[in-house]
């Protein structure tokens, strides 16, 4: 089984595993399950795993930067590793003179979008199954080059976004719960472990504090100079459709996010936006400035979902794909992989099906009929 997550994108803009055979279909629609065969899922993962053949010139060094910049891991330009080769190479050579694992760490995982259209369901399912899974056959594809393999840290950061994108800490600590529950329930504890951003902030809370006054002020008098700024306005652009917008009805959305015709709710929404994305804005220069998370980890390799010059970006999702797993549904398909798409598309293909765990309201994944 390959694990392969792809997002679809068509008119909205926002940023062989087999079911259960005592699945139920209701009405034509839905189908429900009475659990998740975590266990069946990570043996078809091993088993894909184990059919791989990874390259091994003998250069250990070569192999793994080889495996980690390939067009199966990498995301982004490869200049951005390139930008960046001496960092990285020098990590990997540290580890593999001590004979640890490599280390990598990924800020990633804050929370199910608060936006009905992309995804109602606040909980993980099937997307961050397949994303995990993915990491994991990272570490086992590097496993086969170096023996003491890899690890994985995730910094979870939905508690420290949560007040930004102004959504429930509840709903965010969830979320971060259900992750780790789900590491445990797929055996991948042995490779992928998670702390929390907020711990990592608490840890130099004093002199966050002191940064992030100082950049709030250099922001804030960049927008007053600069409001028709290109990426100011970027960033309040994507910012909307990642607000919580779950005070709002789905049809209003659509008329917003697909018809274009409400601007009284469109100038609202983008109000909303533009204050959390100054704060958003603020927060993550901050922890730049004082190098938040790779002085919490000094011996791992920074990794990122977002590509950008200097840091390897990893695909959490299909080469082809510009979704991520907290941004919509898992879907599957026939031949045992993953995509990501939006909720709102998935429910009107009329080639899904929505497949539910018995007792919860919305869907676990979505599947081909």
């Amino acid at each position: 089984m390959n694990v392969v997550i792809v997002g679809s994108y068509s008119h909205i803009h926002m940023s062989g595993f087999h079911l259960q055979s005592s699945e139920q279909e209701i009405g034509q629609d839905h189908l429900v399950i009475p659990r998740f065969d975590y266990e069946e899922w990570r043996r078809c993962v091993d088993e894909d795993i184990d059919q791989r053949t990874i390259r091994q010139s003998g250069n250990i060094l070569e192999d793994i930067v080889a495996l980690i910049t390939s067009n199966r891991y990498r995301r982004g330009s490869r200049r951005f590793f390139e930008s960046n080769r001496e960092y990285y190479e020098e990590r990997i050579n540290n580890a593999i003179q001590n004979e640890r694992p490599i280390e990598f760490v990924l800020p990633s995982f804050p929370v199910k979008c608060f936006n009905p259209l992309k995804v109602r369901r606040r909980t993980p399912d099937l997307a961050e199954i397949g994303c995990l899974s993915r990491l994991y056959s990272l570490c086992r594809d590097l496993g086969q080059i170096y023996e003491p393999g890899a690890r994985i840290i995730l910094v979870t950061d939905g508690l420290v976004y949560a007040p930004i994108f102004r959504e429930p800490t509840a709903d965010a600590q969830g979320y971060r719960e259900r992750i780790d529950g789900l590491i445990d329930n797929l055996g991948f504890r042995d490779y992928i472990t998670s702390i929390d951003m907020d711990d990592l902030v608490s840890s130099r809370q004093d002199e966050f504090d002191r940064i992030y006054q100082r950049v709030e002020r250099q922001v804030a008098d960049h927008w007053m100079q600069h409001p028709n700024d290109s990426d100011r306005i970027t960033l309040i652009e994507n910012t909307m459709t990642n607000i919580n917008l779950t005070m709002y009805s789905e049809r209003a959305l659509v008329d917003v996010f697909v018809n274009r015709n409400n601007n009284s709710l469109e100038q609202e929404i983008r109000e909303r936006a533009t204050a959390s994305a100054f704060e958003y804005l603020v927060f993550n220069q901050t922890i730049r400035e004082i190098d938040l998370v790779q002085r919490a980890f000094p011996r791992a390799l920074r990794v990122t979902c977002h590509p950008k010059e200097g840091q390897l970006g990893l695909h959490l999702v299909h080469p082809n794909s510009f979704n991520f797993p907290w941004n919509g549904v898992g879907v599957l398909r026939r031949d045992g992989t993953v995509r990501v798409e939006f909720e709102y598309e998935a429910r009107r293909n009329p080639n899904y099906v929505a497949v539910h765990i018995e007792g919860e309201s919305d869907p676990f994944y979505f599947r081909n009929r």
